[in-house]
């Protein structure tokens, strides 16, 4: 499994990016890989990660919730920011056949 969520105003490209532009990416987005177990009785995914955007991740389990609504799978939960714990709802949709079309929000 791999997650890699980005800025949606990114716009720069990589022979001209400025350090600042570099360091707002990092900043506001998140990449991590591993693989994951499902407990279908809890409704709960942990992502074990192998490699991470942020090196305190790597090889630790991080805990969602999932719920599937027809076409659409959601998983939540929270991580900690600056002191503060942040809750968040990322949504998949299946659209047409295979593809898929993820969404974040918060709850």
């Amino acid at each position: 499994m791999a997650v890699v969520m980005m800025p949606e105003d990114r716009h720069w490209v990589t022979e001209s990016a400025t350090l600042d532009q570099l360091r707002e990416t990092i900043a506001n987005g998140n990449a991590y890989a591993g693989r994951y177990e499902v407990d279908s009785a809890t409704h709960k995914i942990t992502h074990i990660t192998s490699v991470s955007l942020e090196p305190q991740y790597e090889g630790v389990p991080l805990t969602r919730t999932y719920a599937i609504d027809g076409n659409t799978l959601k998983l939540s939960g929270t991580f900690p920011y600056r002191g503060e714990t942040v809750s968040f709802v990322i949504s998949w949709a299946r659209i047409g056949g295979t593809e898929s079309k993820p969404t974040v929000s918060s709850p």
